[in-house]
């Protein structure tokens, strides 16, 4: 029995990243054949990866706390432990992005003819509120 491969997964369960080594590990059988085992399901090939824990923190902190890529990753590690490259952190957007873009066209698709103000009868006409005459939906009234 030999390793074939090793893989380590960081993550992060609460405030303190943990790694999870996977060994794939090849066993040699009656007939003299070796069988190596196929990489676990949702376990990058990398050496070394970051677990989704740890990406939706990176996301988390450049999207809804606005963070330079820099300071993120700085956070990340003064936090965790874990040093993700900026590299990986500023990859985390455009990740994060394509994450949910499924959903974002559904709720664009969802929400394109509900009328948002049903008092403001004009405002997706394009007209002014409360008015049938066409205008600007966002100018006050004068």
């Amino acid at each position: 029995m030999r390793v074939v491969r090793s893989h380590q997964v960081v993550d992060v369960p609460l405030v303190t990243a943990t790694t999870t080594q996977y060994d794939l590990v090849a066993v040699r059988c009656g007939c003299g054949r070796e069988h190596a085992p196929t990489q676990p399901a949702g376990v990058p090939r990398a050496p070394v990866s970051y677990g989704p824990n740890l990406r939706a923190l990176v996301v988390y902190l450049l999207v809804f706390q606005h963070l330079p890529v820099e300071r993120a990753g700085q956070l990340v590690e003064a936090v965790t432990g874990a040093a993700p490259s900026p590299g990986f952190v500023h990859g985390m957007i455009a990740r994060g992005a394509a994450a949910v873009a499924g959903t974002v066209e559904d709720i664009k698709e969802s929400i394109k003819d509900v009328n948002v103000y049903p008092w403001c009868r004009g405002a997706q006409a394009g007209r002014s509120a409360g008015s049938d005459q066409p205008g600007d939906p966002l100018r006050a009234r004068e």
